[in-house]
């Protein structure tokens, strides 16, 4: 079986890193302008660190205000004024969307592109993926593109100072990428998980299950340390490689049918993945100790572990069943795991997760 590794070029994080911006924006466009693909919040939120970085390494900066949500109608209009302005690379700043539309710009023109990320609220960062959602909100496609982004520059302080909830989504991201990664070798499902993958997705697991109750402690006093360092890097670096090396599965086929709900709407990306690795473990009816594994680990973060908990208290099984059939449709990634899945299987998961995470809060 074929198989293979991606990452980015480079990877580089901790506090202050991105007053390094000048010397990686030389090393991907020369003496080319940039085009910035960031919301005024974020932008303004690192304002004074921008400043700092283009006063010790000059370059030109064409702004690209973005709108909130990775959309065609976005991709296209950014696209097309950095072509007009005959930028040479992309960067992006910001959470997963802002990042994902940036990746997507880059990839339409065919250039570099180094991604900034300002929260860690998901794995998309290293990822050589985007996913773009329709204006109401809806999953509506992933872009594969060619290779994961050029620069990935974390500056370790910014997202120490970040709202927790952002970070600890990150970690219900994270925690899905081990199981994944194993159902996508149990399935020999042709990915042709690579050694290096599968060990970085289980140290993903691993670190997420040392470290995530201090690293949110951390981020919660807004100040970094090891704890808040190794975290950071297992959400956006080892999560990243793990899921673009190791391949998705259930957790976040359900999380794509979910999307389809707007009950689901207010809850961020990896609160919702949280869950539904439950729903994953469910249907592989996993051992009882690995249940409660991460049972213990989500509620201790305070992300989802009942239907509940992400806005569908009380839904009828009609209520869920479409969610159920779009997490099976062929273009999401339930084909990945090692057995077939029906959506009467998923819309029973779903209830058994939801029992075991009311099982578990009853006992906190």
């Amino acid at each position: 079986m074929k198989r293979g590794f991606m990452s980015p070029s480079i990877y580089a994080q901790g506090e202050n890193r991105l007053l390094e911006l000048g010397g990686y924006v030389r090393r991907v466009a020369g003496e080319g302008k940039v085009f910035l693909v960031a919301g005024r919040e974020d932008r303004q939120r690192v304002s004074h660190l921008l400043e700092e970085a283009l006063r010790k390494e000059p370059f030109p900066v064409v702004h690209g205000d973005f709108s909130g949500r990775c959309t065609e109608g976005e991709i296209v209009w950014l696209a097309e004024l950095c072509a007009q302005e005959t930028c040479a690379a992309v960067v992006g700043l910001g959470g997963g969307s802002a990042l994902d539309t940036a990746k997507a710009v880059a990839h339409e023109l065919g250039l570099p592109v180094i991604i900034i990320p300002t929260i860690a609220s998901t794995d998309a960062p290293c990822s050589a993926a985007s996913v773009v959602y329709k204006d109401t909100g809806e999953l509506s496609r992933y872009i594969a593109l060619a290779t994961p982004p050029e620069v990935v520059l974390v500056d370790t302080g910014i997202i120490a100072r970040a709202p927790v909830r952002f970070l600890t989504a990150g970690m219900g991201d994270g925690l899905s990428t081990w199981f994944e990664a194993r159902a996508n070798v149990r399935a020999a499902s042709g990915l042709g998980v690579s050694q290096a993958g599968q060990a970085i997705a289980r140290r993903c697991y691993e670190v997420l299950l040392a470290d995530a109750p201090a690293a949110k402690a951390a981020c919660e006093a807004g100040r970094t340390d090891e704890a808040l360092e190794r975290v950071v890097e297992a959400v956006l670096l080892l999560s990243g490689l793990g899921f673009e090396n190791g391949g998705l599965a259930a957790a976040h086929a359900v999380h794509n049918g979910l999307t389809l709900l707007p009950e689901t709407r207010p809850y961020l990306h990896g609160e919702i993945v949280a869950f539904c690795t439950l729903v994953q473990l469910v249907l592989e009816q996993a051992p009882a100790a690995e249940l409660e594994a991460v049972l213990g680990f989500s509620a201790g973060l305070g992300l989802p572990v009942t239907l509940g908990q992400i806005g569908l208290d009380g839904a009828e099984d009609g209520r869920l069943l479409p969610a159920a059939q779009a997490a099976c449709s062929p273009d999401n990634p339930m084909g990945n795991m090692p057995f077939p899945v029906s959506p009467g299987d998923v819309l029973a998961a779903l209830r058994e997760a939801d029992r075991l995470g009311r099982e578990c809060l009853s006992r906190v």
